[in-house]
């Protein structure tokens, strides 16, 4: 008996996998699926070529640098992880590290760092020699994108002496392999960064095959850019990151195309302007972005790095109306996000559904999740995101806990698994919105017959009313999590909640509707970088066999 059960425990667990599994890749596109099978099943041979297309002499890319900062005391320092190895003993297979580290390593982002020349130049030689066709990370689509636009900014802008040939056929293989392995199965930002990689690499060229890349390249970025690109201007995949990245490299391929076709492409023009205003649109009063979906301080180019970039390519934008300092609202309707702000405080709502539905991986179980900053610092943040390899840390960033939302009977928002998979889906919908009021539905996956509702309102950016619902039949156990930013201490009061900053100074009050629910203090984990880990400290309201429909109200207002 006792083995019987061990068999239909293994194969319950099995089913249960295979139907998560297949709920995963049912949201796919058939493209995506086409190209999975061809990359990960099939995979079709292919040969380098032996010889390269000439350069093209003409070839222009005017294009600003973006310094990460990734050099410390003669090691590479990526995701707060130092080097074990020197520059001059590079070991590009990074034993140990992860594999987002060791992407990093093989990018090439530090040709715009302040090393010698010759650093610069010995690190390129020493991969040609060192990472030959298909070596594992250096010869993946992704990575091998941006080093053919870090490669070509670096060649272009340091044109003192002729480049090595070596240097010049490595770079026209990498573009040679990368026409035949763009991610279509991956899609998302992964697509389109190879896409403005071939932009770049098909003008630097100018040969047959680069040629009708240069026009094929051409296409698909408008395409693709559209595609991705929301009216309102946010990018799809909703993460403040990599829609500056993204951006950044859209600006590349303006400038390569603006400079070399000697006409600036209108639709992408326009596409840039928006994308610029939705940044400035998000960002807090600091200058800085919230941590929301996969995002991480320290890695994308800043608003202000962005702005300056586009003003060199002659992109002027409207004066910058996103910080008034009287309250000032926004509502971004695709990329879903309710934003009220001024030049000191700023609150976000965020009512927006997991898209695109293709591809979730860097999405998270943060719906409804607000974020609150008053008087010129945060209050109730993100969490940010720790790392991209499946471990409790990464499972943590993604899950409801971590974010400033409601929790039904323990359960997910959406089913997430590994380190970007996700099955079911929950669903956002009934979004309403006037002046000073935001409100929307939430139904979690496993919940079809239960909902969560929750009511933004503020006359003013100094008091804020949020009323957090849980409609359906029966009972349910309900968790809402408010995490504050590091530094601020919550005490707890009759009907209250006061919070101090270091000083003991009183910046923020949160009045309860009822004392029947009194929060409970933890502390939780804070990750504003990528491998950087702080503590702060996240109220809890709980309410356990809740009859439904269940309501909680609040009000959180500033002082100081």
């Amino acid at each position: 008996m006792p083995n019987q059960l061990v068999s239909v425990r293994r194969a319950s667990g099995l089913a249960s996998r295979l139907l998560r599994l297949f709920n995963t890749l049912s949201n796919l596109k058939l493209r995506q699926l086409v190209f999975l099978i061809l990359r990960r099943g099939i995979k079709l041979p292919y040969h380098l070529p032996c010889e390269m297309e000439p350069i093209n002499p003409t070839f222009q890319l005017p294009c600003a640098p973006h310094d990460n900062h990734c050099i410390q005391a003669d090691r590479f320092i990526f995701l707060n992880t130092l080097a074990t190895f020197t520059l001059e003993k590079v070991r590009w297979r990074g034993e140990a590290m992860s594999k987002l580290w060791r992407y990093n390593l093989h990018y090439f982002d530090y040709l715009s760092a302040q090393l010698e020349r010759k650093t610069k130049d010995f690190l390129i030689q020493h991969w040609i020699e060192n990472n030959p066709y298909p070596c594992e990370d250096a010869w993946e689509p992704y990575p091998v994108s941006l080093r053919i636009i870090n490669w070509i900014k670096y060649f272009h802008q340091n044109p003192s002496k002729p480049l090595p040939n070596s240097w010049l056929l490595s770079l026209y293989r990498q573009g040679h392999y990368l026409t035949r392995h763009i991610e279509w199965h991956i899609d998302a930002n992964h697509l389109l960064k190879n896409i403005i990689a071939l932009v770049l690499w098909s003008h630097f060229f100018n040969g047959a095959h680069a040629q009708h890349w240069r026009s094929r390249s051409c296409t698909l970025l408008k395409t693709i850019a559209q595609e991705q690109f929301n009216a309102d201007g946010g990018h799809y995949e909703r993460s403040p990151m990599y829609h500056s990245i993204l951006l950044f490299h859209l600006l590349d391929a303006y400038s390569c195309i603006q400079h070399n076709s000697n006409t600036a492409p209108t639709w992408l023009h326009k596409l840039i302007t928006n994308a610029i205003i939705f940044n400035q649109i998000m960002a807090k009063p600091d200058g800085t972005f919230p941590l929301i979906k996969d995002s991480a301080h320290a890695i994308a180019p800043t608003l202000g790095e962005l702005t300056h970039y586009a003003s060199q390519l002659g992109i002027f934008l409207p004066p910058d109306k996103s910080a008034p300092t009287t309250a000032k609202q926004f509502f971004l309707p695709q990329t879903g996000y309710f934003i009220k702000k001024t030049t000191r405080d700023y609150l976000l709502f965020d009512v927006g559904n997991i898209t695109p539905n293709h591809q979730p991986g860097h999405a998270h179980c943060d719906a409804l999740h607000v974020e609150l900053f008053f008087n010129g610092r945060s209050i109730f943040t993100d969490s940010g995101v720790f790392c991209y390899v499946a471990s409790a840390e990464r499972h943590y960033s993604r899950s409801v806990r971590a974010h400033n939302t409601l929790s039904i009977d323990g359960q997910e928002q959406h089913e997430i698994w590994d380190a970007f998979r996700i099955g079911k889906r929950g669903k956002m919908h009934n979004v309403k919105t006037g002046d000073n009021f935001c409100s929307a539905e939430f139904t979690p996956f496993s919940k079809r017959h239960t909902r969560h509702e929750r009511c933004v309102s503020t006359e003013t950016l100094g008091e804020i009313n949020i009323v957090d619902r849980v409609l359906g039949i029966g009972t349910a156990s309900v968790e809402i999590f408010w995490h504050l930013a590091p530094g601020l201490t919550p005490t707890v009061h009759p009907g209250a909640v006061h919070i101090h900053d270091e000083t003991n100074t009183l910046v923020s009050v949160m009045k309860l509707q009822h004392n029947q629910v009194i929060p409970i203090v933890m502390q939780s984990d804070y990750f504003p970088e990528f491998g950087l880990r702080n503590l702060r400290y996240c109220l809890v309201f709980k309410a356990g066999s809740a009859e439904l429909p269940w309501q909680l109200g609040y009000q959180i207002s500033k002082f100081g």
